[in-house]
């Protein structure tokens, strides 16, 4: 599916948010998509991971898509699942704790409770409403209550909190290896309520992880979950421009710069590093989001050149991780010799065998290569070698939302009579409507609602000398401050179009430790070679064309957005 507009990447993830749940559970998400299987599978089973942390990560993403799509196509979900998730904060102590089962104990986890606050946050922030605020800040100091705070900072130990005290996890389910992402939500928090707590939190996390050297080391480098690392650095960065601590903000770039020698131009990385060679890992969605969301914070704090990494990133892996047709699967069987549709079988409490495929469709990947949406399947490298079964954790799903979320809202700013253009995608503004012909032909064009000055990012590869600028057809000298173009001008019903040659380049790269040919059009892949061999990714002839499809997708105009 070729990319077409952010938001109907959000809509069409909105089938997957609103279907891979189970109606008998509360409408509680299935956290497994096996597509191998035959008939393929969604299963519970993650342990804790199914109740804190995929719920919470649920209703965060629902209410994204929703704000970026004005889709009601999971209103129904998403209100039946924040019933649900409330029943998991205990009375008590305020924290987000999993249901005992089978597979998994009555637990919390501190990547549930981040999952959690997110819920939480991204709640409050959609709906104003102040008992969901609260519940936040009762979360959180329920977190300040089991921490153990030494000196400056707050520690938690790599255990499940059981029972009133730490324990090994029930479930046998490893825990989030760096606590630093609980910093996003955390300090979001602090900045839509004032929580003095949700400050405390912050601080006397922020410094833990930048006093104690277990978690990143003095360059940045780090070992272990790639999206629990950067998202920490996430954290970092939003504390230390909420806190004003330049030490946040100083260990959170280091992090994210190291990061990059680890990750494809195309923003493949590894889900993990060192437990194998990255040859044998796989690329998940979280940690894409993570890294997006690195970069884009620090772009908006004037590194400017981490604009083409977002870019890159969105046009690139999370949109080919996002799963937009499942015809391949039936195919991909036969050219294997696999089985086929197998016999029918009955739910169970864990796992349903209905329409899994019809239910996965807008999903992301959990485990891809640089080439297949099917990565690499080592033996017993993430457990029980799931990956071999062509697996689908939903984990990623929301993660996905997530990002596709914050390079829309960060495209287009519209701030002191400026509107700025960070992001070649298009997007409906109160300031005016954006319309880029991109990967087909280097043009953007604005029509502006209402009087403005104009800055557009120019890409790292655009020839500024090439650059031709026209207002209301009327071609004029464009105006070049450094990678911005400048107007200082524009009164509403201005029409716009900036038109810049697109960069080609065809080459070698090591992409998770192999080396590909890959075929570029300014920041979009269109080729890869050698192709993936289950379900290969970057089938793109469609974007060698110059002209794009005639027909436009519609666009959202939100009354407000979320401030993520």
């Amino acid at each position: 599916m070729e990319l077409r507009t952010l938001e109907e990447r959000a809509r069409l993830a909105l089938n997957c948010l609103a279907r891979n749940v189970d109606a008998n559970w509360s409408r509680l998400p299935y956290f497994w998509t096996y597509l191998k299987p035959s008939p393929p599978v969604a299963r519970h089973g993650a342990g804790a991971g199914d109740f804190a942390d995929l719920t919470g990560r649920w209703i965060d993403a629902l209410a994204l898509a929703r704000c970026m799509t004005g889709s009601t196509t999971a209103e129904e979900t998403e209100g039946i699942l924040r019933h649900f998730f409330l029943t998991l904060l205990d009375d008590k102590d305020g924290l987000c704790y999993s249901e005992k089962t089978s597979w998994c104990a009555r637990e919390v986890t501190i990547g549930g409770q981040r999952s959690a606050l997110l819920a939480l946050v991204t709640w409050f922030l959609d709906t104003g409403d102040d008992y969901i605020a609260w519940l936040a800040e009762r979360l959180v100091r329920g977190l300040l209550s089991i921490g153990r705070v030494e000196g400056n900072a707050l520690r938690f130990p790599p255990k499940t909190f059981r029972a009133g005290r730490w324990r090994p996890p029930a479930s046998g389910v490893a825990e989030f290896p760096n606590p630093g992402s609980l910093l996003t939500p955390v300090v979001r928090l602090y900045e839509a309520s004032g929580s003095r707590d949700a400050q405390r939190l912050a601080r006397l996390l922020a410094h833990w992880l930048v006093s104690d050297g277990d978690w990143f080391a003095e360059d940045g480098s780090f070992a272990g979950n790639t999206a629990a690392a950067l998202g920490a650095a996430a954290g970092l960065l939003r504390a230390g421009l909420a806190l004003d601590d330049e030490r946040c903000l100083e260990l959170g770039r280091r992090v994210y710069d190291w990061s990059r020698s680890i990750t494809a131009t195309t923003g493949w990385m590894p889900e993990a590093l060192g437990r194998g060679p990255i040859s044998e890992e796989g690329c998940n969605t979280c940690a894409v989001a993570e890294a997006l969301d690195c970069a884009l914070l620090l772009a908006r704090m004037g590194h400017e050149e981490r604009w083409d990494d977002v870019e890159r990133i969105v046009r690139n892996q999370l949109v080919e991780n996002q799963l937009a047709d499942v015809r391949w699967v039936a195919s991909a069987k036969r050219r294997l010799g696999l089985k086929g549709k197998g016999k029918p079988k009955k739910e169970t409490r864990t796992a349903t065998y209905r329409d899994v495929l019809a239910r996965a469709k807008g999903g992301f990947a959990g485990w891809a290569a640089p080439n297949d949406f099917i990565g690499a399947a080592p033996n017993d490298l993430i457990g029980e070698a799931h990956v071999k079964n062509w697996p689908m954790r939903h984990c990623c799903t929301a993660s996905g939302v997530r990002a596709l979320y914050l390079a829309w809202h960060n495209a287009v700013a519209d701030r002191e009579a400026a509107v700025t253009i960070n992001l070649h995608f298009d997007r409906d503004t109160s300031a005016g409507e954006l319309r880029t012909h991109l990967p087909y032909e280097g043009k953007l064009v604005l029509a502006a609602a209402r009087k403005r000055k104009l800055r557009v990012r120019l890409p790292a590869w655009c020839d500024a000398g090439a650059l031709k600028v026209y207002v209301n057809a009327k071609r004029v000298p464009p105006k070049v401050r450094g990678r911005w173009l400048a107007l200082d001008q524009l009164d509403g019903g201005d029409v716009v179009s900036v038109n810049y040659p697109l960069e080609r380049r065809d080459g070698w790269e090591v992409l998770g430790g192999r080396t590909f040919r890959l075929r570029w059009k300014g920041d979009t892949v269109t080729g890869i070679d050698p192709p993936g061999k289950i379900k290969p990714l970057y089938q793109r002839k469609g974007y060698e064309k110059n002209v794009p499809p005639p027909e436009r997708a519609k666009l959202h105009l939100p009354k407000r957005e979320l401030e993520w």
